[in-house]
């Protein structure tokens, strides 16, 4: 685990606090088993590279790393790890489905102009406490701030595969998480389409297959594939939660089905409003029947 760690020049990079040279110790630290000292290395290592929600120079770089610990089980604070991953690949958005959907290259532009020695100059004069940033240096801070969001979110894209993966893992909280994820990454359908329909056929956990489902509505250009099985699970032949959740999501994609459920969801708001603090989208899930509602009322126009 953490294999090339030592390969990295951290001396070179800097994140919010100055260089970087104590990120290899920190994720060290983080792979150990005392509690402790994993959690208050995890904390400290969340605030070097995602400080106040900018990416650093060094961010992109313990990306590999935290995928690393990631995969192994027994690593500590694993849901809170791969919080971070998303912090960092798309910022404080990621549990928002009003942010979608969500383009990559037009929400993190492309600026490759910079020469090396230019990052170097504006970073060390950041960290300099007696050199006050001229507003030419503050742009050209603020331009290198998306370029390192960019560098994350490319790092994160990368692994789509192995976010799959996390879809199964035995922890929910990470489960979840790792499939509320996916809509930031629809180009990637290819690889997400057969393990998403997998785990709606397998799971019996009705929190996470809910959660799957209202996925489902909100990734972009979504793979008909789906289609086929939200029209299923919004069938009377499953629990109240799947159909609702399956009746929400082909809303969302202008199929108009069963839409009578989402208003006799009202008269069940209690349960709803019991059962959705299960979900970790920032949306409750009764704002997700609302947001429905709303469509089937402009569809009927």
């Amino acid at each position: 685990m953490l294999e090339g760690l030592n390969k990295i020049n951290w001396d070179n990079l800097y994140h919010a606090y100055g260089v970087a040279s104590d990120l290899p110790l920190l994720l060290k630290q983080i792979a150990h088993k005392d509690e402790a000292m994993s959690t208050k290395a995890l904390t400290t290592l969340f605030g070097n590279v995602y400080h106040q929600g900018t990416r650093w120079e060094a961010s992109a770089y313990v990306v590999p790393f935290l995928f690393d610990l990631l995969r192994n089980k027994d690593t500590l604070n694993r849901n809170h790890l791969l919080k971070l991953v998303l912090f960092l690949a798309i910022g404080d958005d990621f549990l928002k489905v009003d942010k979608l959907p969500f383009e990559a290259e037009k929400m993190i532009q492309l600026y490759e102009d910079f020469l090396e020695h230019e990052k170097k100059e504006i970073i060390q004069k950041l960290h300099n406490e007696s050199h006050v940033l001229t507003n030419s240096e503050v742009d050209k801070f603020n331009r290198l701030v998306i370029l390192w969001a960019k560098e994350c979110y490319r790092e994160t894209e990368a692994r789509v595969s192995e976010i799959c993966q996390l879809m199964e893992d035995e922890n929910a909280e990470v489960a979840k998480m790792a499939i509320c994820s996916l809509p930031w990454f629809y180009k990637h359908q290819e690889i997400f389409v057969e393990p998403m329909l997998r785990l709606l056929q397998k799971n019996e956990s009705l929190d996470l297959k809910v959660t799957a489902l209202l996925t489902v509505g909100v990734i972009q250009n979504l793979d008909q594939r789906f289609i086929s099985h939200l029209e299923n699970y919004s069938s009377v032949n499953h629990h109240f939660f799947i159909r609702l959740a399956s009746v929400i999501s082909l809303v969302e994609c202008g199929i108009f089905v069963h839409e009578e459920l989402l208003f006799q969801a009202e008269a069940q708001r209690p349960l709803i409003n019991e059962f959705g603090a299960k979900i970790p989208y920032d949306r409750p899930l009764i704002g997700f029947v609302a947001h429905a509602r709303n469509l089937v009322a402009k569809q009927s126009r």
